[in-house]
């Protein structure tokens, strides 16, 4: 019954609009999302007494983890664990291959190691008006799944990181596992029908030009979302498991829920962060059951993809962490503060501190 389906052939333009030269992409207008949504948060937390900062100085949390952390941490963080090949520099502009991110590339777990760092340090630069890296870690913690959210929204309509064959109801066929292949390769099953696609588009013309003119000119109509193009290929793509949707809700929906929960009802240092690191890596792993892997790579004869590879070791990280603020029982008192005054925090130990 299901392969009777009439399945969504995915055809969402990734450019929002064209005015001249000005071409914004649903991408950056995912992370410009994420960015508000977290400041707003932020601005919720320290007027409840939970973030102990000043609210004039939330703004340049936001840029500086923004900036150093999710951006220039992303890309790095994508280049150096996924595609080394980008060290490298050529001669087309903009010569070093970090630098071309319009061609895409940012790795979470890049953004998570730099956003630490730059909490580090912005801790340590505030450390005089009593900004604490727990503390200031523990408020980041709750609003980062806002942005992991609208990132894996913005994955599904550019059509990339496109989850295994599998019919299932909500499955969806993806043109760009042509033009756009995870890993450079096209799928097999997908790679034996095309030549029947560029015979009905191309006629016999693509056989006298060769098989990968034909599929560049194909793809180039594809990019350009061409009505019958996208037609064409509609019967031989595969339905796949939108995997892209999965993990927005694992790593957005269900993931903010579980930090946002354990930050606002147990009231300790260190809880929303251990939160946040200990089932981060959870979702991920399993979103990546349903998702085709980044480099697949086979240890002691189990192939698995880098995504988990990089995850199971935060998970021991996130435990330890948790642990320790656990074990210390660093209770903390909210004080709502009105205005734009500062946010107090008075620490305690024992159960006589428990919040009210």
């Amino acid at each position: 019954m299901l392969n009777g389906l009439a399945y969504y052939v995915h055809n969402l333009n990734p450019i929002i609009f064209k005015w001249g030269f000005i071409t914004p992409r649903w991408y950056g207008f995912s992370y410009l999302m994420g960015f508000l949504g977290a400041y707003l948060l932020l601005l919720k937390l320290q007027r409840d007494g939970m973030l102990r900062l000043p609210k004039d100085k939330i703004p340049d949390l936001v840029l500086n983890c923004c900036i150093f952390g999710v951006l220039i941490g992303g890309r790095l963080g994508y280049v150096l664990f996924y595609d080394r090949r980008l060290l490298g520099f050529s001669g087309d502009f903009p010569y070093w291959g970090v630098l071309r991110v319009w061609e895409g590339g940012m790795s979470a777990h890049g953004g998570i190691v730099f956003t630490i760092l730059t909490l580090m340090w912005f801790a340590w630069r505030y450390r005089g008006i009593g900004a604490r890296l727990v503390n200031i870690g523990d408020a980041a913690c709750m609003v980062v799944p806002v942005g992991l959210c609208f990132g894996r929204i913005a994955n599904f309509i550019n059509g990339e990181l496109y989850g295994h064959p599998k019919t299932v109801p909500c499955a969806v066929k993806f043109p760009s596992e042509i033009y756009a292949p995870t890993n450079g390769v096209i799928d097999p099953v997908v790679a034996d029908r095309l030549p029947q696609v560029l015979t009905q588009i191309y006629g016999r013309d693509w056989i006298r030009e060769g098989f990968n003119w034909g599929v560049d000119s194909l793809s180039a109509r594809l990019r350009m979302h061409d009505p019958e193009a996208v037609k064409a290929v509609a019967n031989i793509l595969q339905p796949r498991h939108p995997s892209q949707l999965y993990e927005a809700l694992l790593e957005g929906v269900l993931l903010f829920t579980i930090v946002w929960l354990v930050g606002r009802f147990w009231r300790k240092d260190g809880m929303a962060g251990g939160a946040f690191l200990t089932f981060y890596p959870v979702m991920r792993i399993i979103g990546e059951q349903f998702r085709v892997g980044d480099t697949p790579r086979a240890y002691f004869g189990v192939t698995i993809s880098l995504g988990v590879l990089y995850s199971v070791p935060l998970i021991f990280v996130g435990l330890g962490y948790w642990g320790y603020w656990i074990w210390k029982d660093q209770r903390v008192e909210w004080k709502r503060v009105e205005g734009t005054g500062e946010a107090q925090g008075e620490k305690a130990r024992g159960p006589e501190a428990a919040p009210k």
